[in-house]
């Protein structure tokens, strides 16, 4: 078979974090309504005399808000076939209607529907490919991230040299394709990497931080693409091509000393750029688009890289979390989108002075974003930052023993969790710090584990760890 050779062939790649190929249909699903954007369906069904504010908007805020909620309670969503069959009907059927009310095949109540099919099916299935991505280590997360985004592109470009009638047609199977990768991914995922059922949903009350920094900076971008989206947007997309390319680098090559700090930190100077460059040169908003685009891309895969991160060190979906990310920057977004286009159509200002005003108001966003969200949050409270492949072969592997050891001493799911946390010796606080629980609850379950060992102390629960990872 052609793919396995291929996989086969990237596996032996030397020097390099592997991921298995199935893992960058991601971006398949991410490039699609580029796709239909550029075969002239672009919606233009709007809801409020702001060109941001649509029906596909509106669809696409409020059902990422509902799919939180319903991850929340049934998640994994992977093992719930409506919702991933549901998304690809939903996908193709509402591609085909905005495909034929471009080409003015159907009235506007079809389109309408089709773009509410669309924002669901969507959704839905970009939610359920971070639940994947959410099933290995940080460093996969991060390079199946960016990979994912790099060879879309490359798909991309190919589409574009296709007829119309063709490229259609390849736009409404896309996402099946993208659905078969889904499939194929969780079935090269480990059975103790994959999250489990009966563990309770962690709580989104700690992350206030991150989604306050999702939301501002969202905000902030929503206002400078009222600016800058009038323009051609081809700057758009080089700019959310560059962090990826930078992620992808830095993963594969640069690993000794590339984790997700380097991704936070290079947010600022690109977002700095982006408004000065809006505040100065208005004349040439190609830059500014370029810059703020990067800079978007960058805030965003860092959020959600974390989210899916701390989802495998606790074995849990991150179908919720990542949902209520998405949801935040949807909206946010939006948000930022209609406030600038008021300030264009009130015309209270000058020009000048209206983007002297944006880029003012951006900035001060981006700066309470910091003191909001900070690079030792995610380092600490997250225990997100990136690691070396050697580092997160050998957390796979005591990952992969602590579920045989929980297995044959009958631990319940928290027991398992909080017995890995164990292993990698962290003391009763850390362990509270990260899963998020009282320190008594800690010691709780400490006491249970030691109780279905026989043992009393934590050297005697490394001991009967360390015996049974020789024989089991």
């Amino acid at each position: 078979m052609f793919w396995e050779k291929a996989n086969a062939l990237y596996d032996k790649m030397q020097g390099v974090t592997t991921i298995s190929l199935s893992f960058l249909g991601f971006g398949l699903i991410r490039r699609w309504y580029a796709l239909l954007t550029a075969l002239g369906a672009e919606s233009s069904t709007t809801v409020m005399p702001l060109p941001a504010i649509s029906i596909n908007s509106l669809a696409e805020c409020a059902f990422l808000f509902a799919l939180a909620f319903l991850a929340k309670r049934y998640a994994p969503l992977y093992r719930r076939g409506s919702f991933v069959v549901g998304s690809a009907i939903a996908l193709s059927l509402g591609s085909l209607l905005v495909l034929l009310g471009s080409f003015g095949r159907v009235s506007f109540g079809p389109i309408v529907l089709g773009e509410i099919l669309v924002a669901v099916g969507f959704t839905t299935l970009f939610v359920v490919w971070l639940e994947l991505y959410g099933c290995v280590e940080p460093t996969k997360i991060a390079l199946a991230y960016a990979a994912s985004f790099v060879v879309c592109s490359i798909v991309w470009e190919t589409l574009r040299q296709f007829d119309a009638p063709a490229a259609t047609a390849l736009v409404c199977l896309m996402p099946f394709a993208s659905i078969a990768l889904l499939v194929a991914g969780f079935r090269t995922i480990p059975a103790s990497h994959a999250p489990r059922s009966d563990v309770r949903q962690p709580s989104l009350r700690p992350m206030w931080r991150l989604i306050a920094w999702v939301a501002a900076l969202s905000f902030a971008f929503g206002v400078a693409d009222s600016v800058t989206s009038s323009i051609i947007q081809a700057p758009s997309y080089l700019g959310r091509l560059l962090p990826n390319l930078i992620i992808l680098i830095g993963v594969m090559f640069l690993r000794n000393v590339f984790d997700l700090g380097v991704i936070y930190r290079i947010t600022l100077p690109l977002v700095v750029i982006g408004f000065l460059n809006l505040l100065l040169a208005t004349d040439n908003l190609a830059i500014a688009q370029f810059f703020l685009s990067a800079g978007s891309e960058s805030f965003l895969a860092l959020a959600f890289i974390i989210v899916c991160s701390s989802a495998y060190r606790r074995r849990t979906s991150a179908a919720c979390a990542c949902a209520t990310v998405f949801a935040v920057h949807a909206l946010f977004i939006r948000i930022g989108q209609g406030t600038g286009s008021a300030m264009h159509h009130v015309n209270l200002l000058d020009q000048s002075f209206e983007y002297a005003a944006i880029a003012i108001l951006g900035t001060l966003i981006f700066t309470a974003s910091i003191v909001i969200f900070r690079e030792k949050d995610f380092y600490l409270q997250w225990s997100a930052a990136g690691v070396s492949p050697k580092a997160a072969t050998e957390e796979s592997r005591l990952r992969d023993s602590i579920a045989r050891f929980s297995s044959a001493n009958k631990l319940s799911a928290r027991e398992e969790g909080i017995a890995l946390l164990m292993a990698q010796g962290k003391t009763n606080q850390e362990i509270a710090s990260e899963l998020f629980i009282a320190p008594g609850t800690v010691r709780t379950h400490v006491s249970r584990i030691y109780a279905k060992l026989n043992v009393h102390s934590r050297d005697g629960f490394l001991e009967a760890f360390e015996e049974a990872a020789t024989t089991l």
